[in-house]
């Protein structure tokens, strides 16, 4: 067990408590916050940056398998629902491949642009606004989680969408036997209640949520 506690929630600085279990299964701490549901691991206990880069470059992100574009277009799709081709958007957390942005320009939208602070860490980025930001399999890895939300948030415009993929903790389920904590790179871990709280925290609304996708409009 851990005897010391994080001195904020790095969604919301509101106060937590231990999951004590995880510390015993990958010798890392988890908390819960109180305030907003957002498991999350000690800070302290991350890996470092070289480290968490050749996990990312491990991955097979970089290969069009027609798995992975479906699990894009479902992010895609309602993007194309919404918004005219000459929409202005961005791909937070890009990766060193940006697959989606591909799919889009193919699909006709060619105002897209990247941003990934590992392999595209171009900030002026946030100099603009848009109609869109995709966030997809990204928010679970952010160090400094408030930080970016509040740069993504302020990048939209009013009636913008915030389009969010990532794994959802189930109410009452047991989090020790689930996949996404074995991946060391997730240090963010979120539920139904932290998107609600994210949504009255940024003034957003959630418009759409199912499986593992959540989608925010900026009011």
């Amino acid at each position: 067990m851990a005897n010391r506690v994080p001195e904020s929630c790095p969604l919301c600085s509101g106060g937590m408590i231990e999951f004590e279990f995880h510390q015993i299964l990958h010798h890392r701490d988890f908390y819960l916050c109180k305030s907003c549901d957002l498991s999350f691991v000690d800070r302290k206990q991350l890996l470092s940056e070289d480290d968490e880069k050749s996990r990312y470059d491990f991955h097979q992100n970089d290969i069009r398998t027609v798995g992975y574009e479906k699990f894009l277009r479902r992010l895609i799709n309602p993007i194309k629902e919404k918004f005219a081709f000459d929409a202005k958007g961005l791909d937070f957390g890009s990766g060193p491949y940006p697959m989606l942005i591909e799919i889009m320009n193919e699909e006709g939208f060619d105002n897209i642009i990247s941003y990934d602070a590992i392999y595209d860490p171009n900030i002026s980025v946030f100099d603009n606004t848009y109609d869109f930001i995709t966030a997809c399999e990204v928010l679970e890895h952010v160090y400094k989680l408030e930080f970016e939300l509040k740069r993504i948030i302020k990048s939209l415009n009013i009636g913008a969408d915030l389009v969010v993929s990532t794994g959802v903790k189930q109410p009452g389920a047991d989090i020790t036997k689930w996949h996404y904590i074995h991946d060391d790179t997730h240090i963010n871990l979120f539920s139904l209640k932290t998107f609600e709280f994210m949504a009255q925290k940024y003034q957003l609304k959630i418009s759409k949520l199912e499986k593992a996708l959540v989608i925010f409009s900026k009011r």
